[in-house]
């Protein structure tokens, strides 16, 4: 079932609407700056004053699972927990959620091994990594990334407020914004896609680049960026990452590249790549041909004709946004650096890319992009 959604300018203030009944005690999970800064404190203040509320401060990096289950001992369990913040908030909300509901050590937290989590009512103060829609979390641990699913991680509301993602750094929400274009475009061409998580993907790409041709800082741009993001957040949800995401891990883990960032270098490249499946390469059970579609479709999203320049494209929205296209300008300048983050790839993302790509493929790609 799809969280309950509310949607626009002020939505967080009717926060009551999601509330389940019978809920008299909420967790807070929350970013250490964006809930000051975006005004979300003084609004659930008031809206939330009549129930028992604690607050838990999420300032790491990157979430865990050794954090949540540190957070678990140390809270009691609530009712509800509402999560705001940007995706890493959300993200240890519902590990919190899981191992406050469950006996869980890390590996079981790690590999989902439980039956239920408490509820969860998101609000994400940037625009772009779609938490809010989806059924999983991102755990890193030990230098590895893990995707921990479960139906119960999908929150049972989602609060869409554009006012609280203006205070976000703008090399933040360059980062956030971006991953959320590669939600939308990868949900086109995932092994795993759908006719609905294509139509999810259409719209969220032609909020996202609509709000970016408007330049991003005005009231209506910001509000079609937010609404597109959780769009590619939904279409994510049913198709999963690919490639570009596969890629983007041991950046963020290694070399503490923003997650979108990350997902930015590889993307244009993955397209063009992709473009050229055939029936000696492809591992979509739909076929090759559906494939080239998918891209096809994609470039038209773009404004393009043909993939090198979707990816020139996206080459040039990186440069616009401020982000890094090069692996040298994120700190991978020797050969070693580039072999290790090759061999480094998320085979389980992998495998949703509708192309096979080989140790030579993801080789050469890293080279091409160093």
């Amino acid at each position: 079932m799809a969280p309950e959604l509310i949607l626009g300018r002020g939505s967080i203030d009717g926060i009551l609407e999601l509330v389940p009944d019978a809920t008299e005690s909420i967790l807070i999970v929350r970013g250490s700056t964006s809930f000051e800064a975006s005004g979300a404190r003084g609004r659930l203040r008031l809206s939330l004053g009549g129930f028992g509320l604690t607050e838990y401060v999420h300032s790491a990096q990157l979430p865990s699972a050794e954090e949540a289950l540190v957070a678990a001992g140390e809270l009691a369990a609530p009712d509800l927990i509402v999560a705001v913040g940007g995706g890493g908030v959300i993200d240890t909300a519902k590990l919190i959620a899981a191992a406050l509901s469950n006996d869980l050590d890390i590996r079981s937290l790690l590999d989902a091994r439980f039956s239920n989590a408490i509820p969860i009512i998101a609000a994400p103060t940037t625009a772009g990594s779609g938490a809010e829609r989806t059924p999983f979390a991102v755990a890193y641990q030990d230098g590895t990334k893990y995707s921990v699913e479960d139906p119960s991680l999908l929150p049972v509301g989602a609060i869409v407020d554009p006012s609280l993602m203006e205070s976000v750094p703008s090399n933040i929400a360059a980062a956030a914004l971006f991953d959320a274009l590669a939600h939308a475009l990868e949900s086109m061409w995932a092994v795993r896609s759908t006719p609905k998580s294509r139509l999810l993907a259409k719209d969220a790409c032609e909020q996202i680049l609509s709000g970016f041709s408007q330049g991003g800082s005005s009231t209506a741009s910001r509000d079609r960026l937010a609404f597109g993001a959780t769009l590619a957040g939904a279409a994510i949800a049913v198709a999963r990452t690919t490639a570009a995401h596969a890629l983007s891990y041991h950046l963020t883990s290694e070399y503490q590249v923003p997650h979108g960032a990350a997902v930015a270098l590889t993307l244009g490249a993955i397209l063009r790549l992709n473009a050229d499946c055939d029936d000696s390469n492809c591992v979509d059970p739909r076929g090759s041909a559906h494939v080239r579609s998918a891209i096809r479709e994609a470039c038209d999203l773009l404004g393009v004709d043909t993939p090198l320049e979707a990816q020139r494209a996206l080459r040039a929205l990186q440069v616009d946004l401020g982000l890094p296209q090069r692996l040298s300008e994120v700190g991978l300048v020797a050969a070693s650096q580039r072999q290790r983050f090759a061999a480094a790839v998320n085979q389980q993302r992998l495998a949703n890319n509708p192309r096979r790509l080989d140790a030579v493929d993801i080789r050469d790609l890293v080279e091409e992009l160093a």
